[in-house]
């Protein structure tokens, strides 16, 4: 014998009811404030006078949480995590479809109801829109009145973070649309805005011992800081003071005359009165002092300064 079809008002089947308006799965009998599971085609409430959506809802009304599955219906299809009492101003979600030409997907964190507590974040996600914007990813935060900022994003050029929001940072990190950015380039590595070592010309008498035959380089930080790198030799037996090439530009000098102590090894013969040091002019020639010895030495040191 074939399928048949059997047209029914209500089907009651322990603690499940199937009726017109839906399935509904009760946490014991079915009575008010029971209800645990709901699929309904459109939200209403049942003759217990239990409320329900349209979508899927599991938990009871006195649950800390519920879980919702709402269709799009010509929006976002959305998975929500709502907190039955007045505790939220903001229910937490999951959200996934197309807007406009991007299609994206958007996690909602929960805001509280209490005035002036109200502030809460969300994680974007975009498609590449086909036309002239890549696939990109936001950071935002939502504060008590509602205005919404975007503390960083990614996409194909790299990081951006919002300076001005994130580290307070007024060093010259650049702006856009009225907002001051912190750029990390996507090669650049999360702390190195994209600089490469500078050389700086070694001083006579000195042999450079670092890749290149280098003795002495600079490379700007993204956060006002020069780090000074070098290691080099000589053959010099009296206390020398080796004057080296100057910095690449003003960006990189110190705003006072800065002195920093330099290792040395080989056989020194004075050391506690000729104080091995280096000096970092605030323009000009790099100077590096090396202590007397029997034979000359090495040396070097590795370090940063401020440049505000």
């Amino acid at each position: 014998m074939g399928w048949q079809v059997v047209n029914v008002v209500v089907l009651h089947a322990g603690n499940t009811i199937i009726n017109p308006n839906g399935i509904f799965v009760y946490d014991g009998p079915p009575a008010s404030g029971n209800l645990i599971i709901a699929l309904a085609p459109a939200a209403s409430t049942d003759q217990f006078t239990n409320a329900f959506i349209k979508g899927i809802q599991v938990g009871e009304a006195t649950d800390t949480a519920q879980v919702q599955i709402i269709p799009g219906g010509g929006g976002a299809a959305q998975v929500k995590f709502p907190v039955p009492s007045l505790a939220l101003s903001n229910t937490p979600n999951l959200a996934g479809g197309v807007s406009g030409s991007f299609a994206d997907m958007l996690l909602s964190g929960p805001a509280l109801a209490t005035p002036g507590f109200r502030d809460w974040v969300q994680f974007f996600l975009f498609s590449n829109d086909g036309v002239s914007s890549a696939a990109r990813m936001e950071f935002r935060y939502i504060d008590d009145l509602g205005n919404i900022s975007i503390l960083g994003s990614y996409n194909n050029t790299g990081w951006t973070l919002n300076a001005n929001v994130l580290f307070g940072l007024t060093g010259n990190v650049g702006w856009a649309n009225g907002i001051q950015q912190f750029l990390l380039p996507a090669g650049g590595g999360p702390f190195i805005n994209g600089e490469s070592f500078h050389a700086i010309s070694l001083a006579s008498g000195t042999t450079g011992l670092l890749s290149g035959g280098n003795g002495m380089r600079v490379k700007k930080m993204p956060w006002n800081a020069i780090w000074m790198d070098m290691e080099f030799s000589w053959t010099a037996t009296a206390q020398t003071t080796f004057t080296f090439g100057s910095l690449p530009d003003a960006t990189y000098y110190p705003n006072v005359t800065r002195h920093f102590p330099f290792d040395v090894t080989g056989t020194p013969t004075a050391v506690g009165t000729d104080n091995p040091r280096i000096f970092v002019p605030t323009s000009g020639g790099i100077q590096v002092i090396v202590p007397a010895s029997t034979a000359g030495g090495t040396g070097g040191a590795s370090f940063m300064y401020p440049t505000n």
